[in-house]
């Protein structure tokens, strides 16, 4: 069999050219040469460039004909996906050197050229495929894998335009594998990026300065500079006019003394309007338990409950005194309380997982700041591939969870404290799944629980809805 390689884009061999030793479904053997010695490594296909390719490469030989051609016709689709991708990316390779007068603008002519190779693309990615329907597909398994094969600019035209490219830019993604390798486990300095890494750099770069330009825009246009300053003075005066009633509550119902944190989050949930609102609800953020009191101090729970069990859920430690709800899979957040009086942070857990509570750490105003930069850098897989222009709905939510954040740093204090004194633990590295929450508040018709969840929370009163937490 024809020896293939490949490169690593991830993990500690990221940048190594390998040999592909077998394939066994997502994982595989690859043989590296570091430091003039060769040495095998197990590896995930997504661990590789282009990993489409790999699967095709080896097919079975008692595969059936027609799962190899199925194999054939897919690997096709995705080398015509893949070359528009390389001539959208050609756009900031040309432009590595040139000066960063115009960023926005610069984005403004790639997500022209996006749509021109989109449709050129689109069309041949046709014309391909029909043709494979009428020219290979008829063919045993083993001619259409040598027709395919023989003319690559035809069938795998990714691949081809890959050598092309390679052949312009010689040193395009030159490895310095060796030399990170060496910066990772001695600490040795890093090598300087390649030329492929800066076309990313500066394509990252273009599209944060359009986007920059069209929030400064669009902020303009829902919320003004000086109404800002106009809701943040109210609900500061309105915290200090109702804090002394909220604390003597707290203090004389469950014996806990209130930290300024809580108070400051109070104040921030004032001053959002309806657009901050939605962007705290894109993030299944919302006020909960003890913040219900807030808007009366005086509020009394129900005949023959206790109302020290608003808010709770079934799994909470004594120290943990809920204040927001994650929206799913019973996440919430709480005030931990060490010694039964004094917060020490606020911590979270997932109350239908049963996994364990977090340290507690921060303030409330840093967990949701936490979740806000996380949401932030997925919305639009952001991270994942910062290439084609985003779509309407998406632009909206990120310009809404910008502005949430504007607002959030005028209330949360400049230094972030080292210590663990006022907590918000952050939530998972991982994005959450919506499922049907297992909150329910007694004589509340907002939530009911399904049939196949336990009740996890009682309430004394129904819930107050979102918002009426906020009276500006």
């Amino acid at each position: 069999m024809e020896r293939q390689f490949a490169r690593i884009v991830d993990g500690p061999f990221a940048g190594f050219d390998a040999e592909i030793v077998s394939v066994n479904g997502d994982r595989l053997t690859a043989r590296v040469t570091v430091f003039g010695r060769q040495t095998a490594v197990e590896l995930h296909r997504d661990q590789m460039e282009h990993p489409e390719d790999i699967p095709a490469l080896w097919s079975s030989e008692a595969e059936a004909d027609g799962e190899v051609l199925a194999g054939l016709r897919e690997r096709i689709a995705a080398q015509y996906d893949d070359l528009g991708y390389g001539e959208k990316f050609e756009f900031f390779l040309e432009r590595v050197d040139l000066p960063e007068e115009d960023l926005a603008q610069e984005w403004e002519a790639y997500t022209a050229l996006c749509a021109k190779v989109d449709v050129h693309v689109r069309r041949r990615k046709a014309v391909a495929l029909r043709a494979f329907d009428q020219e290979i597909a008829p063919l045993p398994a083993g001619e259409a894998r040598r027709r395919v094969a023989a003319d690559a600019d035809r069938w795998l035209p990714a691949a081809a335009a890959r050598e092309e490219r390679r052949s312009r830019y010689p040193i395009i993604d030159r490895s310095n594998a060796e030399e990170r390798l060496l910066a990772t486990t001695f600490g040795h300095p890093d090598p300087p990026p390649t030329l492929w890494e800066q076309a990313h750099h500066r394509r990252a770069a273009a599209r944060s300065a359009a986007d920059l330009r069209d929030y400064a825009v669009w902020k303009a246009a829902n919320r003004p500079q000086e109404q800002n300053e106009q809701v943040r003075s109210a609900a500061v005066t309105q915290v200090e006019h109702e804090r002394a009633a909220i604390e003597e509550r707290l203090a004389r119902d469950w014996g806990f003394q209130l930290p300024d944190s809580i108070f400051r989050f109070r104040a921030f949930l004032l001053s959002l309007g309806p657009t901050e609102k939605q962007a705290l609800d894109d993030l299944e953020l919302s006020p909960f338990g003890i913040m219900d009191l807030f808007d009366d101090p005086a509020r009394r729970s129900r005949a023959g409950i206790d109302v020290r069990v608003h808010g709770r859920y079934y799994r909470d430690p004594p120290e943990f005194l809920t204040f927001m709800h994650g929206g799913t899979d019973g996440l919430h957040f709480g005030l931990w309380y060490d010694d039964g009086r004094t917060c020490t942070g606020v911590a979270s857990y997932y109350n239908n997982d049963g996994g364990g509570v977090g340290l507690p750490s921060h303030t409330p105003l840093e967990t949701v700041r936490h979740t806000l930069e996380w949401g932030w850098r997925h919305v639009g897989d952001w991270d994942d591939e910062p290439a084609d222009p985003m779509s309407l709905e998406v632009i909206a939510r990120r310009h809404r969870l910008r502005l949430l954040r504007e607002v959030l740093m005028t209330f949360q204090s400049p230094a972030k404290p080292t210590s663990p004194r006022h907590g918000a633990a952050a939530p998972p590295d991982t994005p959450p799944t919506r499922l049907p929450s297992a909150v329910t508040c007694i004589g509340s018709a907002q939530e009911t629980p399904s049939s196949n969840t336990t009740p996890t929370n009682y309430s004394p009163w129904p819930t107050v809805p979102w918002a009426a937490t906020t009276s500006l």
